[in-house]
């Protein structure tokens, strides 16, 4: 004992038997016998099961499963970079595809059904990428510095050289920051191998932000973020009127059309609203911190048939603009 210099007294009450709690892994190695997440209540003898993003909680409160991803809303948005899935419905937090990380300012987007990739371009990092719904498949297809705007492809039979043709269209907005010439925004079209190039609209137009078309009508609607309104075209130039144009709309920036609803994500309140276009009713579907970017609708069935080939032709590059 001259040696030692520290004495321990033994006493059960100094390691008291840990109480089991309810998070405890299972045999299985599960958690709570939950299959991602385990998240204790108040009490350690209960606890509530959650999913990884992109995972929806099964009818057994313990289970995970991925969603169908038919149908859903993609949005993307800055600070930090991410693109994001939404449920269509807003009684649902169901989140329908894995989040694409480390963006900065993802602002275009689209996706191919048949591969169940979400393509996107980084309009800070200059870099067109694509992933898959599943979080799989991440990869930049394209890096350039020049100016990334999406496209909206459109198909159109018609004549050349004698021979009846599939023809397809793209759609692009261009705008200036001068409130002082009304006209400076505009709506441009082309071929897909960028001839027969020419304005569609341009008159009382100021910041026109995102494209989307009605197949089924062959309509157009766009917002415009300087009016904080959204208008609609038929594709022949005609029928062009004002949809919305209610308080809701603070800088719009991303739109999506689906059936009889318009979706769009505003840029300055961050938030992603639903248009009823038979009633006018607007619902809130989420809130955000700014910035929001693009918004898509994720329809498989939209890019089904024998005229949806046009819609390989995503997103494109150009060099200039603002």
């Amino acid at each position: 004992m001259e040696s030692s210099n520290v004495i321990h007294v033994y006493h059960k009450l100094a390691q008291p038997t840990v109480r089991s709690h309810a998070c405890e892994a299972d045999p299985y190695g599960k958690a709570g016998g939950c299959a991602h997440i385990c998240l204790l209540s108040g009490s350690y003898k209960s606890r509530t099961c959650r999913c990884r993003a992109g995972y929806a909680l099964g009818s057994d409160g313990t289970s995970c499963k991925r969603p169908k991803n038919e149908l859903f809303l993609f949005y993307g948005k800055g600070r930090p970079g991410i693109i994001r899935g939404l449920d269509m419905s807003v009684k649902s937090s169901d989140e329908h595809m894995v989040p694409i990380e480390d963006l900065v300012n993802p602002r275009a987007l689209d996706f191919h059904a048949e591969t169940g990739y979400i393509y996107f371009a980084d309009t800070t990092s200059f870099l067109i990428g694509r992933q898959k719904i599943d979080g799989s498949g991440r990869e930049t297809i394209l890096k350039d510095e020049s100016r990334l705007i999406g496209l909206l492809p459109e198909s159109e039979k018609g004549v050349r050289s004698g021979h009846m043709v599939q023809l397809c269209w793209m759609y692009w907005t261009d705008w200036e920051e001068d409130e002082v010439n009304d006209s400076i925004g505009r709506i441009e079209q082309a071929w897909m191998d960028g001839s027969h190039r020419q304005i569609f609209v341009t008159s009382n137009m100021l910041w026109p932000n995102g494209l989307s078309l009605d197949h089924r009508t062959s309509t157009m609607y766009w917002c415009d973020a300087y009016y904080d309104h959204i208008e609609r075209i038929f594709l022949n130039g005609t029928g062009r009127m004002v949809v919305y144009n209610g308080k809701e709309l603070n800088h719009p920036f991303g739109i999506s059309h689906y059936r009889n609803y318009i979706f769009w994500a505003d840029y300055m309140n961050a938030s992603i609203f639903q248009l009823d276009l038979l009633s006018s009713e607007v619902t809130l579907l989420r809130s955000e911190r700014p910035p929001l970017f693009g918004l898509r609708v994720y329809d498989a069935q939209s890019q089904l048939g024998k005229d949806s080939f046009c819609l390989s032709y995503i997103l494109h590059v150009t060099h200039g603009g603002r």
